[in-house]
């Protein structure tokens, strides 16, 4: 089994706006780097501003500056095709947990996680940034493969809110 993240998500939130800070850019390629993120301005500048944001967005904006969004280092690897497929994640968990003959409170310490994270992600909810990493590495993935492949003409990536996002999925024909 891997090691859990180095890197808190206090820490790593902190560190992505760092990194933005040093590029200095000016307004119009903020706009148009957080729209080929596929994530708002807001969303791009609350992680600018070393506030949380979910996981797509975060993984989105790592994917737009090259970055791994685990360690925040350079990373040429490619950028996730559509946002977390948190059914599939939570899947991988249950059926990895179960292989492993653990219950949810093992699962969880193993990954270093609640067991309501865990609960959580059985049951397909979206986790924040940190909590994804912890339960990729449970099961052997890494973050960036956690992503549903994006289908032609879907609606942008992450609006920031879980509720939204599947809203926008339906009315766009994409559940």
């Amino acid at each position: 089994m891997s090691r859990h993240p180095t890197m808190n998500a206090k820490t790593r939130t902190e560190a992505l706006a760092r990194h933005m800070a040093g590029l200095r850019l000016e307004r119009e390629a903020e706009c148009r780097l957080a729209e080929v993120a596929g994530v708002s301005l807001r969303l791009w500048r609350r992680a600018a501003c070393a506030h949380p944001v979910a996981a797509d967005a975060h993984m989105a904006i790592c994917a737009v500056l090259f970055l791994d969004p685990v360690t925040l280092k350079a990373s040429t690897a490619p950028r996730p095709a559509g946002p977390v497929c948190w059914a599939t994640l939570g899947a991988g968990v249950r059926v990895t947990r179960e292989m492993r003959g653990q219950g949810v409170r093992e699962a969880a310490k193993a990954a270093g996680v609640s067991a309501a994270t865990v609960s959580r992600c059985e049951n397909g909810h979206a986790l924040s940034f940190d909590g994804l990493a912890r339960l990729a590495r449970y099961i052997g993935l890494h973050p960036r493969s956690c992503g549903a492949p994006e289908k032609p003409g879907a609606v942008p990536r992450s609006t920031g809110n879980t509720h939204c996002n599947s809203l926008n999925l339906q009315e766009a024909g994409h559940d």
